[in-house]
């Protein structure tokens, strides 16, 4: 003979007499008036006021907010790899710059960018700046003094 079954609250199956009898029992009762009064008491109330006001605070906002993207400067110049390329680079500059000042290369740079410049002065050449020219960034829009200006 199979006995009536009945799920229980944690899903556990509870056979029906002892179900019965719980609830009919001292016990039983005791429970249900504790976790009955418990729900309603005070204690829950002030936990939950706390809990709102907690979430509620300045404190808590500042705490828990999305960080704010910040670009991040690293020196790599003071890194072995990075920092050795830089000053090989500087001395080469240092030896290189006195050939620099009289050789042909020069004033044929200085030659074509005479020529860019009057290019960038025509239709065209304005059409192209315009297209080729990044974004205005927030900085630039807000109207700040030094605004857009780089260091």
């Amino acid at each position: 003979m199979k006995e009536d079954v009945v799920k229980g609250e944690d899903g556990g199956l509870v056979p029906m007499k002892i179900r019965r009898s719980l609830n009919r029992s001292q016990i039983g009762t005791t429970i249900a008036r504790i976790s009955a009064g418990f729900l309603d008491s005070r204690l829950v109330g002030a936990s939950e006021r706390v809990v709102t006001t907690v979430r509620e605070s300045s404190t808590y906002k500042w705490l828990t907010k999305e960080p704010e993207p910040v670009g991040v400067v690293v020196d790599l110049r003071d890194s072995y790899t990075v920092g050795t390329l830089t000053r090989l680079g500087d001395v080469a500059v240092e030896r290189i710059e006195p050939y620099w000042q009289t050789s042909r290369v020069r004033s044929g740079v200085g030659t074509v960018n005479r020529g860019v410049r009057k290019v960038a002065e025509t239709e065209g050449g304005r059409w192209l700046v315009r297209t080729l020219r990044p974004p205005v960034t927030p900085e630039e829009t807000s109207g700040e003094p030094g605004a857009g200006e780089s260091g």
